[in-house]
């Protein structure tokens, strides 16, 4: 299990032997900031990457370079550097590429640092403001076999759907318009999760759909993220998950 290592520990001498607490040494690097906020933003004009000093506090070299993260949209950039010298420090670089997903987020973030090396827990914070909505960020095959997923405009500029990642075939109006719907047919994404070939989707496609579908431990596949690509004049990018929440039984192969 993880541990929330202190920002910087100041020990002072105890009065007498009988206040006296168990003893520990001072940490022998510094990490900061434990917090790293990226602020608000807009999808189509993301934030920069931030730093997050490794500062060396001991006598010896201090040995970096992994890292872990809740999420795929944080990544922490060493530069190649595997170990800061004594009196030194390292700024990694964080960098944030979510896919557009709107509203405040959070994310975990651990570097590890030391010959055995201790985990630094760390917080990633930010919040995208889209110019498109998606009605429900979670379309959820329960809600309706086959409802459409709805996409507005936040301040009533008229948009067009462009594309879809992954290429997977969607059935939009052609006008442009406030509000925009995206069909995504349930049995589509059931072949695809089957490896069957489906109409429309090459060989290449199918298999990147099947990588980034979660499934259960039965095999049946249980969400896909999308992000939908349109015309907006300000920023067109928008995602949303598929939730398969009331799935069939699971195919044989698959």
């Amino acid at each position: 299990m993880r541990r929330l290592l202190p920002h910087l520990a100041l020990f002072l001498l105890p009065t007498s032997c009988d206040d006296a607490g168990p003893q520990r040494p001072a940490s022998s690097y510094l990490v900061e900031p434990q917090v790293i906020d990226f602020g608000r933003y807009s999808s189509c004009d993301p934030p920069g990457p931030l730093p997050v000093r490794i500062a060396n506090l001991g006598d010896e070299p201090l040995a970096v370079g992994d890292w872990e993260a809740s999420c795929n949209c944080v990544v922490a950039n060493f530069s190649g550097v595997n170990r800061i010298e004594p009196g030194e420090h390292l700024d990694v670089a964080v960098t944030l590429d979510p896919w557009g997903m709107p509203g405040p987020h959070g994310h975990d973030l651990t570097l590890l640092v030391g010959a055995a090396p201790e985990a630094i827990e760390l917080r990633v914070r930010y919040q995208m403001d889209p110019e498109v909505v998606v009605r429900d960020t979670s379309r959820r095959r329960s809600s309706g076999p086959e409802e459409p997923v709805e996409l507005s405009a936040v301040d009533g500029q008229p948009f067009r759907v462009l594309s879809i990642d992954p290429p997977i075939p969607i059935e939009t109006g052609a006008a442009a318009a406030t509000v925009a719907t995206v069909a995504i047919p349930w049995s589509l994404l059931d072949a695809v999760a089957a490896g069957e070939a489906a109409e429309g989707l090459s060989d290449d496609v199918v298999e990147d759909l099947r990588g980034r579908m979660r499934r259960r431990e039965n095999g049946t596949w249980r969400s896909l993220w999308l992000r939908v690509t349109t015309d907006h004049p300000v920023c067109g990018e928008v995602s949303f998950s598929i939730i398969n929440d009331a799935p069939p039984e699971p195919v044989s192969g698959g």
